[in-house]
């Protein structure tokens, strides 16, 4: 997957294309790297799960590419899960009322990357 300059968007597959890992910032300048990732996803079928616990940012043009993927994959009877952890992309998440959008669900994981992030 591609890697961020600083303040950009990082995307990772998580074991297989469905499950996706976002890092950086999700804006319209960076939303562009997330499309052959959602794309792919929604070709693999089932439903998506995005990781974004390690997502400090994000506006309405990311969102808006949630919500499309969460339509595209709800026209085959799939839903996407979003994984969150507190932060700004929570809160927007929550702001939206996103949870409430056909086939999309808001996992919220408080203290999720601080009980598995690296011991060092």
């Amino acid at each position: 997957m591609r890697k961020p300059a600083d303040g950009a968007l990082e995307v990772t597959y998580v074991r297989e294309a469905r499950a996706i890992r976002l890092k950086g910032e999700l804006d319209l300048a960076s939303v562009g790297a997330l499309e052959v990732p959602l794309a792919h996803a929604t070709d693999a079928g089932g439903p998506i799960v995005i990781e974004m616990s390690e997502l400090r940012f994000m506006d309405s043009a990311g969102l808006h590419a949630l919500i499309r993927t969460a339509e595209q994959v709800s026209e085959k009877g799939w839903c996407i899960y979003l994984h969150t952890d507190g932060g700004i992309v929570e809160r927007v998440l929550d702001l939206v009322k996103a949870d409430t959008f056909p086939n999309v669900h808001v996992i919220h994981h408080p203290g999720y990357k601080e009980e598995f992030a690296p011991k060092t």
